[in-house]
């Protein structure tokens, strides 16, 4: 399908290129696949570029197509999609809208009224739920309280109900339980769109957007549940955890094990740079363990020695884990650690198996 997607665009289109970035196991089977395609590659040995690449765009599977403009800014990663839909390209290049136009600026309230409410500037919630979700009824009276005890000290708060309800009586019943606004259950397009581009795999999920237009997180159900303070951001550091451990998914982390013993001293070197780091929305994640539970499933999952202090980056979005060769937990063997990781000198040391 790809194929005849590239011929007939590259007949219209000479702006356009592909490039096949491989996942192979080895060279034969590269030559072979790449032999089936009429665009170019990059070279099978360049496997660090290849886990760049996976890592930056985040690519968790394949295929995956990813669309960039001439600037070399990301359009879109769900390129594949896009072909899906418009196998002729006859709406290339895709550019999304952005999310205030995706949005736009009706809503409706519970007693059905239609109301026309900016969220530019503005921090707010997404909250994806239904009526026939029992979680999401179970949840949905914490989020109520949670609300209108904020609102009174930020009064430009505002939540945004996403329904996944199965037909306007159940969404009425159930927004008529909801203190803040909703997108028009007539409108299912917007709503399957906010789903897609959040990647809503369950209910109930809180999506927190800044002012600025930014995610502060996905995961704001476990922020209200665990009273975590407005604007409800994720600390910069934290101990490893069954509840927090799955932020390790998301985003490269920096990962020290260490004794109990030693614990505070490397919180208190970790937490300045964490800072920093947040403070730049530099995109990385910083976490301590000491042992039992899910550090011990960790340490399994990316065979590490059980020496401490050992510290590691774990990087999921690109299937790599880095290990420092710098046993002491200081503050510039960490930044110097983390120098590496940009600069992309750092061996793939993620077990094979």
């Amino acid at each position: 399908m790809l194929v005849e997607f590239y011929k007939n665009l590259k007949a219209t289109r000479h702006d356009f290129e592909l490039v096949f970035v491989s996942s192979d196991k080895d060279q034969h089977a590269f030559d072979e696949y790449f032999g089936e395609m009429p665009w170019v590659a990059l070279p099978y040995d360049r496997r660090d570029l290849k886990e760049k690449l996976s890592g930056k765009f985040k690519v968790s599977g394949i295929p995956s197509l990813v669309v960039l403009d001439k600037d070399g800014s990301l359009i879109t990663s769900k390129g594949r999609a896009e072909v899906m839909k418009d196998p002729k390209g006859e709406s290339f290049p895709w550019i999304p809208q952005t999310l205030d136009q995706l949005l736009g600026t009706k809503f409706v309230t519970k007693s059905g009224a239609e109301v026309e409410k900016t969220l530019q500037g503005k921090v707010y919630g997404l909250y994806f739920s239904a009526h026939w979700c029992p979680p999401c009824r179970k949840f949905t009276p914490v989020l109520v309280a949670k609300f209108e005890q904020l609102k009174a000290k930020h009064p430009d708060f505002e939540i945004v109900f996403v329904s996944s309800d199965h037909d306007q009586g159940a969404f009425d019943e159930y927004l008529g339980e909801m203190p803040w606004v909703a997108i028009p259950f007539s409108d299912r397009k917007t709503a399957k769109q906010l789903g897609e581009r959040f990647e809503v795999e369950g209910i109930p999920t809180l999506v927190i957007m800044d002012s600025d237009g930014s995610i502060i997180t996905t995961e704001g159900v476990g922020a209200v549940l665990g009273d975590l303070e407005y604007p409800f951001r994720p600390p910069p550091l934290n101990k490893l955890s069954e509840e927090n451990f799955q932020g390790l998914n998301g985003s490269p982390s920096l990962l020290v094990f260490t004794s109990e013993a030693q614990e505070a001293q490397v919180a208190a070197t970790l937490q300045p740079i964490a800072d920093e780091y947040a403070a730049g929305k530099k995109g990385v994640g910083f976490y301590y363990a000491t042992q039992g539970g899910i550090v011990d499933a960790v340490r399994r999952f990316g065979n590490f020695t059980t020496d401490t202090p050992l510290t590691v980056i774990i990087n999921i979005p690109a299937q790599a884990i880095h290990i420092s060769e710098r046993k002491e937990v200081t503050a510039e063997n960490i930044r110097a650690f983390l120098a590496d990781f940009a600069g992309g000198s750092l061996a793939n040391q993620i077990p094979k198996r």
